[in-house]
């Protein structure tokens, strides 16, 4: 299915909880019974960000895709998560998440353990002290205007190698949401979210329910990064693909959906 056809059958609602306005893109499942799966993007991502996964399960397994509030309070976010999903009636939940999707999928399960089923971990980090990309302390950060932080943002973006055509096309994707969906206030709040956050603690789940997702090109989280969260989970899932840079749920969707669909349906 493609972008435009997908935020016509699928818009994104505001959706307000606990004192935090999310907007949020439902796929409603066709029976009772079935999973459900909370979609978390990255720093440049929205909640249709997952637009291919979400046409492809859609009626098997029923998934919420949200865009954040513009905070930067990890612990906030995620236990507005858990007032969103409850505001839409789900009890217990699978979670994945992107990159910063992919840090705060993890804080949910290690707050809400009772909450969460399997938790899928994407191209993402544990720790933001070793993962430090802009290379810059809080302070810097909090004081440096958002339109410079949008900027620094996108230039990332624009030295990542245009292998294929689908890595161009993601591109654009990224530019649309750095440029015209998302402000440059939400940017800087998620550079912050992250900068600002802990290393998340040991998990209450047990590691059988983990499944960490990542790329071999991925130009964006360094191969220490990416062994760093594997290793914090010795007996979960490791699939490592061997093409997809940062976004291979969107360069190469169908193996990572194939990922989701093996957990989720069995």
């Amino acid at each position: 299915m493609e972008l435009v056809e997908f935020r016509s059958r699928y818009p994104a609602r505001d959706v307000t909880a606990d004192g935090l306005t999310w907007q949020a893109v439902e796929a409603p499942a066709a029976s009772e019974g079935v999973p459900c799966l909370l979609m978390l993007p990255g720093t440049l991502g929205t909640a249709e960000i997952w637009w291919n996964q979400i046409a492809a399960l859609a009626g098997s397994v029923r998934m919420l895709a949200v865009t954040y509030p513009v905070i930067d309070d990890a612990e906030r976010l995620v236990d507005g998560l858990v007032a969103l999903c409850r505001q839409r009636g789900i009890a217990r939940t699978s979670v994945i998440g992107s990159s910063l999707g992919g840090f705060l999928s993890q804080l949910f399960a290690a707050r809400h353990s009772d909450l969460t089923e399997t938790l899928f971990i994407g191209n993402s980090l544990s720790d933001p002290d070793i993962a430090n990309v802009t290379g810059m302390d809080i302070a810097t950060l909090e004081a440096l205007p958002a339109e410079e932080h949008r900027k620094f943002i996108l230039a990332s973006v624009d030295n990542w190698p245009e292998a294929t055509p689908a890595v161009s096309a993601m591109k654009q994707v990224l530019y649309d949401s750095g440029r015209r969906l998302l402000t440059a206030e939400a940017l800087k709040a998620r550079v912050l979210t992250l900068r600002k956050a802990r290393a998340i603690p040991k998990l209450a789940i047990p590691d059988s329910r983990v499944v960490v997702i990542d790329a071999e090109d991925d130009p964006l989280i360094p191969r220490a990064v990416q062994d760093d969260v594997v290793r914090r989970y010795p007996g979960g899932e490791h699939q490592r693909l061997p093409f997809g840079g940062h976004y291979p749920y969107v360069v190469d969707p169908e193996p990572y959906t194939a990922i989701l669909r093996r957990r989720l349906l069995g």
